[in-house]
């Protein structure tokens, strides 16, 4: 059994949290806690345990009549779930394993990532296929090929409705034609870290995610060229765009930091610590996920090996919040309103609905095994 000293200068309810992790007996190094917040940043707390409390009115309105579509990577499964009480309302299953997904701007069809039967670096059998799902019908209809390019995973949908695909192993962005399943273009990254994908707002740019090295991949998305990568001192994981297309999110996949990248220049321009995440060494798989509420308001980081997730205000990213959610926090969903946001929490096979503005977790729901990536779609 490992055993550790509790540091008594730190804050009696961080000596509480090490103590409820250590009698919980998971290794330390499968989940380190998050260290105290600095000064100015607020750490939110999480609901009580006991039975699933009523939500519905704390829970954005925006979301009534709509499903919560999760890929359940681990149970190889697609399930159908009310955002609010956490009710399945259907499930199908796919070939190993499914990523991730994306849907289509008239919100009819999403496209899920066949990855394979393995992870990052270690995929044995990549799949070589994206799933296309009728989300009215709640079932897939068929299959889009990436050819003898294998590991489809992060996607983006450009403007003019073609399917963007990164595949880490085939070191490639591919282009679809998701109405005719044409592979249009495969351009090259240059890395076998190219593992997420966000595109700018106007369809000009698309920037790959580099697990492997520094740099992050940039492609002229109307040329189908790379162009130079931007220069960044480590491996980044998840990234994600601003509304107005100025800035590039990515999280460093080392230090604990949000890099911020001026997309006019593809040059970094800030680097800011997330306040309370420990720094760790270049093989410890961080898994860090970032996107931007719809309002454009906030950025959220999620840290899955910390199990806490970050909201930085996109105006002063230095103003943060903290909340530790369930084990491994991966994919996020928000309502229109930027009023609730959902974390799918893989390790633990749960979803956390929470509220934004206070950010505090209002109740967990059980999905399948491995919920990754999730969509909110319907009306």
């Amino acid at each position: 059994m490992m055993s550790r000293q509790l540091d008594a200068a730190r804050p009696w309810p961080y000596r509480v949290a090490i103590l409820a992790v250590v009698a919980a007996g998971p290794a330390w190094g499968q989940m380190p806690l998050p260290g105290p917040p600095t000064p100015g940043i607020t750490q939110a707390g999480r609901s009580p345990p006991g039975p699933a409390p009523d939500v519905a009115a704390q829970v954005s309105p925006a979301v009534r009549g709509q499903t919560l579509v999760v890929v359940n990577k681990l149970a190889l499964t697609i399930g159908f779930y009310d955002p609010v009480n956490g009710e399945q309302q259907a499930l199908f299953s796919l070939p190993p394993r499914p990523h991730e997904i994306t849907v289509s701007a008239d919100r009819r069809t999403a496209y899920v990532s066949i990855y394979g039967d393995g992870i990052y670096a270690a995929n044995p059998h990549p799949g070589h296929q994206v799933a296309v799902v009728d989300l009215a019908g709640r079932r897939p209809t068929g299959f889009l090929s990436t050819g003898d390019v294998p590991a489809p995973h992060g996607m983006a949908l450009a403007p003019d409705g073609a399917l963007w695909v990164s595949s880490d192993m085939g070191q490639a962005v591919l282009v679809l034609d998701p109405h005719t399943g044409e592979r249009l273009a495969a351009i090259p990254t240059g890395t076998t870290g190219s593992h997420w994908l966000a595109m700018t707002p106007d369809g000009r740019k698309v920037y790959a995610s580099n697990r492997a090295g520094a740099g992050i991949p940039v492609i002229d998305a109307v040329a189908g060229k790379p162009m130079l990568p931007v220069v960044v001192p480590h491996a980044v994981t998840g990234l994600s765009v601003s509304h107005d297309g100025a800035r590039l999110y990515a999280a460093d996949d080392q230090d604990a930091a949000l890099l911020v990248i001026d997309t006019a220049t593809d040059k970094l321009i800030d680097t800011v610590p997330l306040a309370g995440l420990p720094r760790v060494s270049a093989d410890v798989d961080r898994e860090r996920r970032v996107r931007v509420t719809p309002d454009g308001r906030y950025v959220f980081v999620s840290d899955s090996l910390s199990g806490v997730v970050i909201a930085a205000e996109a105006a002063d990213l230095r103003r943060q919040r903290l909340l530790v959610v369930e084990k491994g926090p991966m994919g996020f969903a928000f309502s229109s309103d930027s009023r609730t946001a959902w974390v799918a929490n893989h390790d633990a096979g749960s979803v956390t609905i929470v509220d934004i503005a206070s950010l505090r977790a209002l109740r967990d729901f059980r999905t399948g095994e491995g919920p990754e990536t999730m969509e909110l779609v319907g009306p």
